[in-house]
């Protein structure tokens, strides 16, 4: 049996790149020699703050609040988003807006100064798609949803987006993650 995990979702260090695997020597020998193919080395500096992270602060669980948010806005807005089975992104199609993903995450960068990842980068599957993070800490991630939903509105020649009032934090204070992304 093998196990893998990672910095980057667990304490929210997805820039290190740093992970591992156990399991049987020579499965874990062979999936080595592989990874070395994509990614010889790990800076010490990384595998330092990997270290850190892991001995001083718990894991971050992907927040379900935040998940739970950015689901229902985008489902606010009349996309059918595939929710996410871990992790801090979301997928949406965005072929309805008569747009490839690309063609939508340049424009909404553009023209809202919001970034996305368009889907085509993962392969011909998600050339239709978006990707999403929800990683990001609360007044950021509304805004970007406001600005989001804004632009999406324009694109149908609707209204503009009107942020409810009520700014309350998505992720209570207690639970937030010590560690943010580098």
């Amino acid at each position: 049996m093998l196990t893998s995990g990672s910095v980057s979702q667990r304490w929210g260090l997805g820039s290190l790149r740093v992970g591992w695997l156990t399991g049987p020597r020579h499965l874990v020998k062979a999936c080595a020699l592989m990874a070395n193919l994509h990614a010889p080395y790990v800076p010490t500096i990384c595998q330092q703050i990997a270290a850190s992270a892991i001995e001083t602060s718990p894991p971050a669980e992907p927040s379900c609040e935040k998940r739970r948010f950015v689901l229902d806005r985008l489902r606010m807005l009349g996309f059918d988003p595939d929710p996410p089975a871990g992790g801090y992104f979301v997928w949406v199609n965005v072929a309805g807006l008569s747009l490839t993903g690309r063609t939508f995450a340049e424009r909404l960068l553009k023209e809202q100064r919001v970034l996305v990842g368009p889907g085509c980068a993962f392969g011909p599957s998600g050339a239709n798609y978006v990707r999403i993070s929800f990683a990001a800490e609360d007044g950021r991630l509304r805004e970007g949803l406001a600005r989001l939903a804004s632009f999406v509105r324009s694109l149908r020649g609707e209204p503009a987006w009107v942020e409810p009032a009520a700014a309350e934090p998505i992720l209570a204070e207690s639970q937030a993650p010590v560690f943010s992304r580098v």
